[in-house]
């Protein structure tokens, strides 16, 4: 099986456009891999795969279903779906809060 690595800087920038992949707006592929493999997929599918390899990473920081459940929507508040810290923390940043989240990237990106 081929896995994606994705760096830090890469899940900053999925997780900068994360809610504009949420919502159908795919733009440019942002924080995408160029693979022999790409040019046979359509244009949006690398920022809905780049979106759900970063969705399992997240899940796996916390209770299984829980992010799944906040992510339908991210633009609504992450109170009350029992996110563990680091969780809420990346949800805050996707909603344009200014959180911090290098160190979350970096360990994201061992996840992804």
């Amino acid at each position: 099986m081929y896995r994606l690595r994705y760096s830090a800087k890469s899940i900053i920038k999925i997780l900068d456009n994360y809610s504009s992949v949420s919502d159908g707006e795919f733009g440019d592929n942002s924080g995408s891999h160029a693979d022999k493999s790409a040019i046979f997929k359509a244009p949006f599918e690398l920022s809905i795969i780049s979106k759900a390899d970063v969705d399992a990473a997240i899940s796996s920081l916390g209770i299984p279903g829980y992010w799944g459940k906040w992510c339908r929507d991210p633009e609504q508040s992450p109170v009350g779906y029992n996110l563990t810290p680091a969780q809420y923390n990346i949800a805050e940043y996707i909603r344009g809060n200014g959180n911090h989240i290098k160190g979350l990237a970096r360990a994201l990106a061992k996840l992804a």
